[in-house]
């Protein structure tokens, strides 16, 4: 099923604007709003069917070990075949009729032949179907003049880089992200230690207080995200956060419109290990901040359990530019919704140089000066 939103007014295909959050027709200009149109996949499965449920076993946190391991129950989960979603590869264009053939994961993308917007809805049922999606806040437009100004902070890059007119090819993409709510309990204990110094007469004194120190946690996590896209550098997307979820949206193919999407690699079981991970981070970092008025703090000891909620399957709106210098392929990521941007320019082996010879000469010149100031001279 091939989903395309056309204009009432002249026909045309209209794509998602993000400066009004509206459809747009880029013939006429004629807007419709999203959240009057009827979803064109119908109305949503129940949501306990792609999310997962663990609930509370009733232990004391006192008695968890370090390292439990929770899992989750499944029973209830029942899920579209995704096999049956990913044999659709091919497809025809219903402006130009071109036959298309697609990555089974794509579920948004532009016919190659007459660049029509089109929305794969035989891709996005039941499993495959995103809980809600973040819509594209910047434009293309705006990404172009943020990515330029990134790129000339980077002095030592080369100047072909700095100038380049590439920015045509800059790509507006929806990445498939899990997000998590978890509930993590736990104690922890420990010696606090708070040290003085001070001067009385001639002496000086150091006088350190011992206190026992305990906490008992109990912290709700919402929404910690884990991209579950093969392609994407998961280094990259954690540096991308965080996402305004306030402005999260419930799924409708149009916002698809006008950009490319993928449906997720990986299932929230499957990276649950990463986010229990970071969940634990968390904790700890929680703790921290709980007895950081001590000096320090010995003899630790803390327990933690994770406990998984729930997911939702969302898309998360980003905008790609690939650039390619002396053979070396290099990628810059920037979030589509705060403009931030994630990426490593290439250096010019000529401005390190230049910079390090103008470093040195003036350093040269420095200890010259202090030489001459110092009483001695030049010559």
């Amino acid at each position: 099923m091939v989903i395309n939103h056309k204009c009432v007014n002249c026909g045309a295909d209209m794509v998602f604007d993000p400066a009004s959050g509206m459809l747009t027709c880029p013939s006429c200009g004629s807007t419709l709003n999203i959240s009057d149109m009827e979803n064109e996949l119908g109305k949503p499965e129940d949501m306990d069917n792609i999310v997962f449920i663990n609930e509370d076993d009733g232990n004391d946190p006192e008695s968890f070990t370090e390292h439990e391991q929770m899992e989750y129950e499944n029973e209830n989960k029942q899920y579209f075949s995704e096999e049956d979603a990913r044999q659709v590869k091919e497809f025809h264009c219903t402006n130009c009729g071109a036959t298309l053939v697609t990555d089974a994961k794509v579920v948004s993308t532009n016919c190659s032949f007459c660049d029509s917007p089109m929305v794969l809805g035989d891709r996005l049922n039941g499993a495959l179907r995103p809980s809600y999606v973040l819509p594209f806040k910047i434009s293309k437009e705006q990404a172009k003049v943020e990515f330029d100004k990134w790129r000339k902070k980077a002095w030592l890059s080369p100047g072909k880089f700095k100038k380049s007119a590439r920015l045509r090819e800059l790509a507006g993409q929806y990445v498939p992200f899990w997000l998590y709510i978890l509930k993590s309990k736990g104690v922890f204990s420990g010696i606090g230690i708070v040290v003085r110094h001070y001067s009385s007469g001639n002496y000086d004194y150091t006088e350190k207080k011992y206190y026992n120190v305990y906490r008992k946690f109990n912290i709700d996590m919402r929404g910690i995200p884990v991209d579950a896209s093969i392609k994407m550098d998961d280094e990259t997307m954690d540096k991308l956060e965080p996402f305004d979820y306030n402005e999260l949206k419930e799924f409708n193919t149009p916002y698809l419109a006008g950009y490319l999407a993928e449906s997720y690699d990986y299932d929230d079981k499957e990276l649950y290990p990463r986010v229990k991970e970071r969940a634990q981070k968390y904790s700890i970092d929680f703790v921290n901040d709980s007895v950081s008025r001590y000096t320090s703090v010995t003899n630790r000891d803390m327990k933690i359990n994770i406990t998984p909620e729930r997911t939702d399957y969302v898309l998360m709106p980003i905008w790609m530019f690939n650039y390619n210098y002396e053979g070396k392929d290099y990628m810059f990521t920037m979030n589509a919704q705060t403009g931030k941007v994630i990426g490593k320019p290439p250096i010019s082996k000529a401005r390190v140089a230049g910079f390090f010879l103008s470093i040195s000469a003036i350093i040269v010149f420095v200890m010259r000066l202090i030489y001459v100031i110092t009483g001695g001279s030049l010559l």
